[in-house]
C-alpha cells in the first residue's frame, strides 16, 4: 500500500525592531535580524500568505501540495465548506466567516465577516461576470446568497449591496447556478415552489422569471445551452426556456420518488438522481430517458459526467462507474465500482479521485477503477468538487486549507510529496 505525505515548510520568520538606545546595539541587532530572515526579507507581511516549499522534483503516481493556506480557528471558527470557483477558492467557517483565496497560490485575498450572522443560513457563493453594471473597473462580482437575499461583493471584498427578493419574504430553498451573470434557484411558494431566474445586481424585482412547480426545489438546478433544468421533491423534472416558456414537448419528465440532489448536464444528457434509486440519463432537448441506472438504494448525491463515463456516489456501496458509450439501451449497468468510497472530487484524462472513508483521497483509473495511489493523511474534512480538472482543496478542523494535485509523469516541480 502506497503511503503518501504531504511535506510542508516553515513559514519564514516575522522581523522585530530593536529597541535598544544604543547605535552599535541596534545595528547589531538589526544585523541579526536581518540574517534570521533572510529568506524572506527584513519587512513583515501584511497578509496572511500560503506557505510554500522549496522546488523539489517529485515522482509520479503521488499527490502534490501547491500550496497550503491557514484559517484563524480561533477567531473566526472552524472550516465549515470549501468551495472552487474558477480561479478563486471560498471558505465558509462555521461562524459564517467567509476567506476568499486564490486558487492558483492560496493566498488570502479577503476575509469578511459581514455578510451573513454567524447562525443565519448561507448558501454556496455565485462568482458572475459583472457585465458592466458596476462599471469598467468591476469585472466579476461574487454573490452570497442567504435565507431571502443575495449579497454582492466584488473580487476585491468590498461589500457592494445585498438584494432582497419580493422584500425579503421570498425564501430561498435550494443552492444556486450561475450562468452569464445570472442565478437559477428554487424559491418557496405558497402553493409548492418555483423556478426563479434572478439578477443579484438588482435592488428592486431581482426576480426574472419566477415559474411554479408542483413542490419545494431542494436540489441545485443547472443551465445548458441557455435552457434551465431543474427538479422538485414530488419527483417532477422541468425544462424552462430562457424566456420562462416550457422548453419540452412533455410538460415535465417524472420520477418515482423525491429528487434531493443537485442536477448535472453536458453535451450528452441531463442527469437526475432520485430518491427512487434511479440515475436517469435524459435526453436535454426532448426530455426523454436515453438510459437509467438502478442503485436499489436511495440516491442523495448528484452524479459527476466527465467525456466518457458517469461516475455516481451510492449510498452505504460506494462510487460507481457507467459507461456513456456502452451497455444496454435502457438499463445500463456499471463498468466498475469502487466499494468504500463515498464522493467524487475531481478528474483528469487518465483518472477520477475518489474520497474514501476517513478522509483519504484515492485514484482510481477510469477505464476499469483500479485504485493507483492515495494520500496517507485522514485528517481532511471538507473538500471542494472540481468538475472541470484534477485538482482539489481540502480543509482540516485545525483550519488548515491545501491544495492537492495529482503526479503522472515525472519532472513535476513542487512540494514534496513521497511514497514510501
Amino acid at each position: 500500500m502506497l503511503r503518501l505525505h504531504l511535506t510542508l515548510p516553515t513559514p519564514a520568520p516575522q522581523t522585530r525592531t530593536s529597541s535598544a538606545g544604543c547605535f552599535r546595539l541596534l545595528l547589531a541587532g538589526s544585523l541579526v535580524l536581518c540574517m534570521l530572515a533572510a529568506s524572506a526579507g527584513c519587512g513583515s507581511r501584511q497578509q496572511p500568505t500560503a506557505r510554500r516549499a522549496e522546488n523539489q522534483l517529485l515522482e509520479p503516481n503521488s499527490f502534490m501540495a501547491p500550496w497550503m493556506g491557514n484559517i484563524a480557528v480561533s477567531e473566526h471558527g472552524a472550516p465549515k465548506q470549501v468551495f472552487l470557483r474558477d480561479d478563486l477558492v471560498f471558505v465558509y467557517t462555521d461562524q459564517n466567516v467567509i476567506y476568499a483565496m486564490t486558487a492558483a497560490g492560496g493566498r488570502t485575498l479577503w476575509v469578511s465577516r459581514d455578510v451573513v450572522g454567524p447562525r443565519d443560513r448561507l448558501w454556496p457563493p455565485l462568482l458572475l461576470d459583472a457585465l458592466n453594471r458596476f462599471g469598467a473597473e468591476v469585472e466579476r462580482i461574487v454573490a452570497f446568497p442567504t435565507n431571502n437575499s443575495y449579497v454582492v461583493y466584488d473580487e476585491t471584498g468590498r461589500r457592494i449591496h445585498e438584494s432582497f427578493l419580493e422584500q425579503g419574504e421570498r425564501a430561498i430553498t435550494s443552492p444556486s447556478y450561475s450562468h452569464q451573470g445570472l442565478a437559477y434557484t428554487g424559491l418557496a411558494d405558497n402553493y409548492g415552489g418555483r423556478a426563479a431566474k434572478i439578477d443579484p445586481t438588482r435592488l428592486i424585482n431581482p426576480i426574472l422569471v419566477p415559474r411554479l412547480v408542483r413542490s419545494v426545489v431542494v436540489g441545485r438546478p443547472v443551465v445548458y445551452d441557455r435552457d434551465f433544468f431543474i427538479a422538485d421533491e414530488s419527483g417532477n423534472v422541468y425544462a424552462i426556456r430562457d424566456n420562462g416558456d416550457q422548453a419540452w414537448p412533455i410538460q415535465r419528465f417524472q420520477t418515482g420518488g423525491p429528487v434531493s440532489a443537485n442536477l448535472t448536464a453536458d453535451e450528452d444528457g441531463l442527469y437526475v438522481a432520485s430518491n427512487d434509486s434511479v440515475l436517469y440519463a435524459l435526453d436535454r432537448g426532448t426530455g426523454r430517458m436515453i438510459w437509467r441506472y438502478f442503485a436499489e438504494v436511495s440516491l442523495y448525491e448528484p452524479a459527476f459526467p466527465t467525456e466518457d463515463h458517469v461516475f455516481l456516489p451510492v449510498q452505504g456501496r460506494g462510487v460507481v462507474a457507467i459507461s456513456k458509450r456502452e451497455g444496454a439501451t435502457i438499463n445500463r449497468e456499471p463498468i466498475w465500482m469502487a466499494e468504500g468510497a463515498v464522493d467524487v472530487l475531481s478528474h483528469d484524462a487518465q483518472n477520477v479521485y475518489l474520497l474514501h472513508g476517513g478522509g483519504k483521497i484515492v485514484a482510481h483509473r477510469k477505464s476499469d477503477g483500479e485504485a493507483l495511489f492515495s494520500t496517507s493523511r485522514t485528517d481532511f474534512t471538507r473538500f471542494a468538487r472540481n468538475p472541470s480538472g484534477a485538482r482539489i482543496v481540502a480543509t482540516t478542523p485545525s483550519g488548515q486549507v491545501v491544495a492537492i494535485e495529482p503526479v503522472l509523469t515525472r519532472g513535476r516541480v513542487g512540494m514534496t510529496v513521497r511514497a514510501d
